[in-house]
């Protein structure tokens, strides 16, 4: 665990991580926007957190019913961390959501853009003044970047009641 949260500390940076897509061939590819984000350390510290807190003796009363492995992940570990889960999932999908650098460095082609760089291009199209008083194109603007918002605030309203509370078991060391 020291080891894991040692890489939230010491960064290696953006060079190393452009080698690391570029060797192994995923620039100008949707992977490259996935696979060196897949796990964050501090959602899998959280998660980690929370599946410790989680009593042993529910397992052990679950394997003497004669569920196996399988059924105690399904049945007992699965459903009591939804609230873990649910607010893991919204930070991933924000984060992802709102990437930017590492979509106009490992992308090439204006066909694989995300929604955002394209937003972004939209915005600050044109002479990069709001006030110029050209007021139809400045609503156009706000429009767009509500655009860009609206689908995590579609999102959260439902993830929202197991956010805090996940956030707070799974912060929390006994």
């Amino acid at each position: 665990m020291r080891i894991v949260t040692l890489t939230m500390v010491f960064d290696a940076g953006l060079m190393p991580l452009y080698v690391l897509v570029k060797s192994l061939g995923l620039i100008n590819s949707t992977w490259s926007l996935i696979w060196p984000f897949a796990i964050s350390t501090f959602n899998l510290i959280i998660v980690k957190n929370f599946m410790t807190s989680i009593p042993e003796s529910l397992i052990e009363s679950s394997k003497l019913d004669g569920c196996n492995d399988i059924m105690v992940l399904t049945k007992i570990v699965i459903p009591l961390s939804v609230p873990i889960l649910s607010a893991v999932m919204l930070f991933y999908f924000v984060g992802y959501w709102n990437r930017y650098t590492e979509v106009v460095m490992f992308i090439n082609s204006n066909e694989k853009y995300t929604l955002q760089v394209m937003l972004r291009a939209i915005v600050f199209q044109g002479d990069g003044s709001m006030g110029d008083g050209n007021i139809v194109y400045n609503n156009i603007k706000m429009a767009v970047m509500m655009l860009g918002m609206l689908p995590v605030l579609i999102i959260y309203p439902f993830v929202q009641r197991h956010f805090v509370s996940g956030l707070m078991l799974g912060g929390v060391k006994e």
